[in-house]
Protein backbone atom coordinates (compact mmCIF):
# COMPACT_ATOMS: atom_id res chain seq x y z
CA UNK A 1 0.00 0.00 0.00
CA UNK A 2 1.76 3.31 -0.76
CA UNK A 3 0.39 5.46 1.62
CA UNK A 4 2.07 8.90 0.53
CA UNK A 5 0.34 7.97 -2.99
CA UNK A 6 -3.14 7.41 -0.97
CA UNK A 7 -2.51 10.68 0.55
CA UNK A 8 -0.97 12.70 -1.90
CA UNK A 9 -4.49 11.82 -4.37
CA UNK A 10 -6.96 11.87 -1.51
CA UNK A 11 -5.63 15.69 0.17
CA UNK A 12 -4.76 17.27 -3.54
CA UNK A 13 -7.92 20.24 -3.39
CA UNK A 14 -7.38 20.15 0.45
CA UNK A 15 -4.91 22.33 2.18
CA UNK A 16 -1.60 21.40 3.24
CA UNK A 17 -2.58 21.42 7.12
CA UNK A 18 -5.52 18.57 6.31
CA UNK A 19 -2.44 16.28 4.89
CA UNK A 20 -0.40 16.64 7.75
CA UNK A 21 -3.28 15.06 9.61
CA UNK A 22 -4.08 12.23 7.55
CA UNK A 23 -0.19 11.43 7.86
CA UNK A 24 -0.38 11.48 11.80
CA UNK A 25 -3.23 9.41 11.64
CA UNK A 26 -1.86 6.56 9.22
CA UNK A 27 0.90 6.67 11.37
CA UNK A 28 -0.65 5.92 14.33
CA UNK A 29 -2.94 3.26 12.76
CA UNK A 30 0.52 2.02 11.55
CA UNK A 31 1.62 1.67 15.05
CA UNK A 32 -1.17 -0.30 15.90
CA UNK A 33 -0.65 -2.83 13.02
CA UNK A 34 2.55 -3.23 14.23
CA UNK A 35 4.07 -4.49 10.97
CA UNK A 36 1.49 -6.26 10.04
CA UNK A 37 0.45 -4.80 6.15
CA UNK A 38 -2.10 -2.21 6.57
CA UNK A 39 -4.35 -3.46 3.32
CA UNK A 40 -4.38 -7.10 5.50
CA UNK A 41 -5.40 -4.97 8.40
CA UNK A 42 -8.13 -2.93 7.34
CA UNK A 43 -9.99 -6.19 6.45
CA UNK A 44 -10.49 -6.52 10.60
CA UNK A 45 -13.30 -4.94 11.85
CA UNK A 46 -11.47 -5.55 15.27
CA UNK A 47 -8.94 -3.36 13.61
CA UNK A 48 -11.07 -0.92 12.05
CA UNK A 49 -12.75 0.01 15.50
CA UNK A 50 -8.71 0.68 16.71
CA UNK A 51 -8.58 3.16 13.93
CA UNK A 52 -11.39 5.34 15.33
CA UNK A 53 -9.13 6.02 18.05
CA UNK A 54 -6.09 7.18 17.38
CA UNK A 55 -6.54 10.47 19.18
CA UNK A 56 -5.85 9.32 22.79
CA UNK A 57 -9.47 9.31 24.28
CA UNK A 58 -12.41 7.34 24.44
CA UNK A 59 -15.11 9.28 22.64
CA UNK A 60 -15.27 9.73 18.96
CA UNK A 61 -17.65 12.45 17.45
CA UNK A 62 -20.09 12.01 15.28
CA UNK A 63 -17.61 14.59 12.69
CA UNK A 64 -14.45 12.64 14.06
CA UNK A 65 -16.31 9.26 12.76
CA UNK A 66 -17.35 11.06 9.51
CA UNK A 67 -13.72 12.23 8.79
CA UNK A 68 -12.03 8.48 9.78
CA UNK A 69 -14.87 6.89 7.65
CA UNK A 70 -14.16 8.90 4.69
CA UNK A 71 -10.79 8.25 4.52
CA UNK A 72 -11.63 4.94 4.77
CA UNK A 73 -13.91 4.37 2.18
CA UNK A 74 -11.02 6.18 -0.15
CA UNK A 75 -8.53 3.64 0.83
CA UNK A 76 -10.84 0.65 0.79
CA UNK A 77 -11.85 1.82 -2.85
CA UNK A 78 -8.02 2.37 -3.67
CA UNK A 79 -7.49 -1.45 -2.53
CA UNK A 80 -10.36 -2.83 -3.98
CA UNK A 81 -11.42 -3.93 -0.25
CA UNK A 82 -15.44 -4.83 0.71
CA UNK A 83 -17.00 -1.33 2.28
CA UNK A 84 -19.06 -3.01 4.16
CA UNK A 85 -16.48 -4.37 6.88
CA UNK A 86 -16.13 -0.51 7.64
CA UNK A 87 -17.69 -0.61 11.56
CA UNK A 88 -21.19 2.05 11.72
CA UNK A 89 -21.17 4.54 14.27
CA UNK A 90 -23.06 2.50 17.03
CA UNK A 91 -20.41 0.10 16.88
CA UNK A 92 -17.71 2.64 17.15
CA UNK A 93 -20.01 4.15 19.90
CA UNK A 94 -20.46 0.59 21.85
CA UNK A 95 -16.73 -0.13 21.23
CA UNK A 96 -16.29 3.48 23.22
CA UNK A 97 -18.75 2.10 25.97
CA UNK A 98 -15.78 -0.85 26.23
CA UNK A 99 -12.94 0.79 27.20
CA UNK A 100 -10.77 0.01 30.19
CA UNK A 101 -12.43 -3.36 29.96
CA UNK A 102 -10.91 -6.42 29.96
CA UNK A 103 -11.61 -10.55 29.44
CA UNK A 104 -9.92 -10.93 32.83
CA UNK A 105 -6.93 -9.82 34.69
CA UNK A 106 -4.41 -11.46 32.63
CA UNK A 107 -4.92 -9.90 29.74
CA UNK A 108 -5.12 -6.62 31.37
CA UNK A 109 -1.27 -7.01 32.46
CA UNK A 110 -0.39 -8.43 29.04
CA UNK A 111 -1.59 -4.99 27.42
CA UNK A 112 0.55 -2.71 30.14
CA UNK A 113 3.59 -5.29 28.68
CA UNK A 114 2.04 -4.82 25.11
CA UNK A 115 2.41 -0.57 25.62
CA UNK A 116 5.48 -1.36 27.54
CA UNK A 117 7.79 -3.15 24.62
CA UNK A 118 6.24 -0.08 22.13
CA UNK A 119 7.27 2.56 24.08
CA UNK A 120 10.56 1.64 26.25
CA UNK A 121 13.54 0.78 24.98
CA UNK A 122 15.02 -2.87 25.89
CA UNK A 123 11.93 -3.28 28.35
CA UNK A 124 11.67 -6.46 30.17
CA UNK A 125 7.89 -7.78 31.04
CA UNK A 126 9.23 -10.05 34.07
CA UNK A 127 10.68 -6.36 35.81
CA UNK A 128 9.24 -3.84 33.72
CA UNK A 129 5.94 -1.44 34.98
CA UNK A 130 5.66 -3.54 38.24
CA UNK A 131 4.61 -0.86 39.96
CA UNK A 132 1.83 0.36 37.59
CA UNK A 133 0.97 -3.61 37.41
CA UNK A 134 0.84 -3.91 41.08
CA UNK A 135 -1.98 -1.58 40.72
CA UNK A 136 -3.83 -3.15 38.28
CA UNK A 137 -3.64 -6.13 40.15
CA UNK A 138 -4.92 -4.38 43.46
CA UNK A 139 -7.89 -2.30 41.31
CA UNK A 140 -8.89 -5.78 40.38
CA UNK A 141 -9.35 -7.49 43.77
CA UNK A 142 -11.46 -4.53 44.69
CA UNK A 143 -9.05 -1.91 46.29
CA UNK A 144 -9.86 1.98 46.18
CA UNK A 145 -7.04 3.90 45.41
CA UNK A 146 -7.38 4.92 48.93
CA UNK A 147 -6.77 1.73 50.29
CA UNK A 148 -4.05 0.76 47.97
CA UNK A 149 -1.80 3.52 49.50
CA UNK A 150 -2.31 2.37 53.09
CA UNK A 151 -0.80 -1.30 52.29
CA UNK A 152 2.39 -2.01 53.61
CA UNK A 153 4.32 -4.99 53.22
CA UNK A 154 2.88 -7.24 55.71
CA UNK A 155 -0.28 -7.48 54.10
CA UNK A 156 1.03 -10.17 52.10
CA UNK A 157 0.06 -13.29 54.01
CA UNK A 158 2.01 -16.14 53.38
CA UNK A 159 0.87 -19.30 54.90
CA UNK A 160 -1.64 -22.58 53.68
CA UNK A 161 -2.94 -20.01 50.79
CA UNK A 162 -0.96 -16.57 49.63
CA UNK A 163 -3.39 -13.67 50.60
CA UNK A 164 -3.44 -10.02 50.79
CA UNK A 165 -4.85 -8.17 53.32
CA UNK A 166 -8.59 -5.73 53.36
CA UNK A 167 -9.70 -4.30 56.06
CA UNK A 168 -10.73 -7.70 57.71
CA UNK A 169 -10.90 -9.59 54.74
CA UNK A 170 -7.85 -11.86 53.87
CA UNK A 171 -8.39 -12.04 49.59
CA UNK A 172 -6.62 -15.28 48.35
CA UNK A 173 -4.11 -14.49 45.35
CA UNK A 174 -1.98 -16.87 42.74
CA UNK A 175 1.35 -17.23 42.84
CA UNK A 176 1.42 -15.41 39.39
CA UNK A 177 0.03 -12.45 41.44
CA UNK A 178 2.16 -12.93 44.24
CA UNK A 179 5.49 -12.74 42.54
CA UNK A 180 4.08 -9.06 40.75
CA UNK A 181 3.51 -7.97 44.33
CA UNK A 182 6.55 -9.22 46.18
CA UNK A 183 8.81 -7.82 43.66
CA UNK A 184 7.09 -4.34 43.85
CA UNK A 185 7.38 -4.52 47.32
CA UNK A 186 11.38 -6.19 47.42
CA UNK A 187 12.42 -3.32 44.72
CA UNK A 188 14.89 -0.54 45.44
CA UNK A 189 13.59 1.44 43.03
CA UNK A 190 10.85 2.38 40.57
CA UNK A 191 10.73 2.08 36.56
CA UNK A 192 8.94 5.39 35.21
CA UNK A 193 6.74 5.55 32.42
CA UNK A 194 7.20 6.29 29.65
CA UNK A 195 11.08 6.88 29.54
CA UNK A 196 11.65 3.66 30.95
CA UNK A 197 14.08 5.55 33.42
CA UNK A 198 14.97 3.23 37.21
CA UNK A 199 14.72 5.53 39.91
CA UNK A 200 16.48 4.65 43.52
CA UNK A 201 14.35 5.37 46.57
CA UNK A 202 15.73 7.80 48.20
CA UNK A 203 13.91 6.57 51.55
CA UNK A 204 13.13 2.98 52.92
CA UNK A 205 9.26 2.44 53.86
CA UNK A 206 7.03 -0.76 54.21
CA UNK A 207 4.28 0.68 51.98
CA UNK A 208 3.31 -1.43 49.15
CA UNK A 209 3.24 1.51 46.73
CA UNK A 210 5.34 4.40 46.18
CA UNK A 211 6.62 7.18 44.79
CA UNK A 212 9.96 7.61 43.22
CA UNK A 213 11.62 8.92 46.67
CA UNK A 214 10.13 5.93 48.36
CA UNK A 215 7.06 7.82 50.41
CA UNK A 216 3.91 6.77 50.54
CA UNK A 217 1.73 7.62 47.23
CA UNK A 218 -1.36 10.07 47.18
CA UNK A 219 -4.43 8.89 45.19
CA UNK A 220 -4.52 11.33 42.62
CA UNK A 221 -1.25 10.13 41.95
CA UNK A 222 -2.32 6.86 41.19
CA UNK A 223 -5.17 8.20 38.75
CA UNK A 224 -2.28 10.35 36.88
CA UNK A 225 -0.19 7.24 36.77
CA UNK A 226 -2.98 6.13 34.52
CA UNK A 227 -3.98 8.87 32.39
CA UNK A 228 0.04 9.03 31.54
CA UNK A 229 -0.12 5.23 30.67
CA UNK A 230 -3.24 5.88 28.24
CA UNK A 231 -1.53 8.79 25.87
CA UNK A 232 0.75 6.07 24.69
CA UNK A 233 -2.42 3.24 24.26
CA UNK A 234 -5.01 3.75 21.35
CA UNK A 235 -8.09 4.93 22.93
CA UNK A 236 -9.90 1.45 22.25
CA UNK A 237 -7.77 0.24 25.13
CA UNK A 238 -7.59 2.13 28.56
CA UNK A 239 -6.40 1.32 32.12
CA UNK A 240 -9.30 2.71 34.87
CA UNK A 241 -10.14 1.85 38.00
CA UNK A 242 -13.86 1.89 37.28
CA UNK A 243 -13.37 -0.56 33.69
CA UNK A 244 -10.92 -3.01 36.13
CA UNK A 245 -13.76 -3.19 38.73
CA UNK A 246 -16.36 -3.91 36.87
CA UNK A 247 -14.63 -6.32 34.81
CA UNK A 248 -13.32 -8.01 37.77
CA UNK A 249 -17.26 -8.46 38.63
CA UNK A 250 -17.96 -9.85 35.67
CA UNK A 251 -15.67 -12.01 35.58
CA UNK A 252 -16.77 -13.20 38.52
CA UNK A 253 -20.55 -13.46 37.40
CA UNK A 254 -19.43 -15.13 34.27
CA UNK A 255 -17.48 -17.47 36.45
CA UNK A 256 -20.68 -18.21 38.66
CA UNK A 257 -22.24 -21.79 37.44
CA UNK A 258 -25.20 -22.07 40.18
CA UNK A 259 -28.61 -22.08 39.17
CA UNK A 260 -29.21 -18.47 39.63
CA UNK A 261 -30.65 -16.36 36.92
CA UNK A 262 -28.60 -13.72 35.66
CA UNK A 263 -30.31 -10.98 38.18
CA UNK A 264 -29.97 -12.97 41.08
CA UNK A 265 -26.18 -13.38 40.32
CA UNK A 266 -25.41 -9.71 39.56
CA UNK A 267 -27.13 -8.54 43.10
CA UNK A 268 -25.08 -11.57 44.25
CA UNK A 269 -21.87 -10.10 43.55
CA UNK A 270 -22.10 -6.51 42.81
CA UNK A 271 -24.06 -6.23 46.18
CA UNK A 272 -26.96 -4.50 44.70
CA UNK A 273 -31.17 -3.94 44.47
CA UNK A 274 -32.95 -5.23 41.41
CA UNK A 275 -33.31 -1.89 40.10
CA UNK A 276 -29.34 -1.27 39.90
CA UNK A 277 -28.99 -4.82 38.52
CA UNK A 278 -31.16 -3.67 34.65
CA UNK A 279 -27.99 -1.24 34.39
CA UNK A 280 -25.43 -3.73 34.91
CA UNK A 281 -27.10 -6.55 33.03
CA UNK A 282 -26.90 -4.06 29.83
CA UNK A 283 -22.83 -3.68 30.59
CA UNK A 284 -22.39 -7.21 31.05
CA UNK A 285 -23.97 -8.15 27.91
CA UNK A 286 -21.94 -5.74 25.61
CA UNK A 287 -18.93 -7.07 27.91
CA UNK A 288 -19.95 -10.91 26.85
CA UNK A 289 -20.37 -10.13 23.50
CA UNK A 290 -17.31 -8.41 22.96
CA UNK A 291 -14.40 -10.64 25.03
CA UNK A 292 -16.60 -14.15 24.56
CA UNK A 293 -18.59 -13.89 21.78
CA UNK A 294 -21.35 -14.54 23.68
CA UNK A 295 -25.22 -12.99 22.95
CA UNK A 296 -26.98 -12.75 26.81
Amino acid sequence: MDIEKIIDTYCSEHAESKKINIRNWFAQVEKIANGTPLEECFRSKDFLLKCFFTSKTSTVSRSQYQRIKEILLYIFDCCNIDKAIIPSRDEVIEASQMCGFFADLHSALCFIDEIGRNTITNYNPTIGLVRLKSIVILAWLGFTPGEMVELVRSDIKVGNIISIQKENEQIEISNELFKILSLQAEQDGVMTFPRGRIYAYKIETEYLIKNRIGEPMIPDHLHHLFKQFNEYANGLSVLSFKGLQISSLFAKIREDKSSEDLYTKIQKHAHCDKRVSYGYKKLYSQWSKKFFNEEI
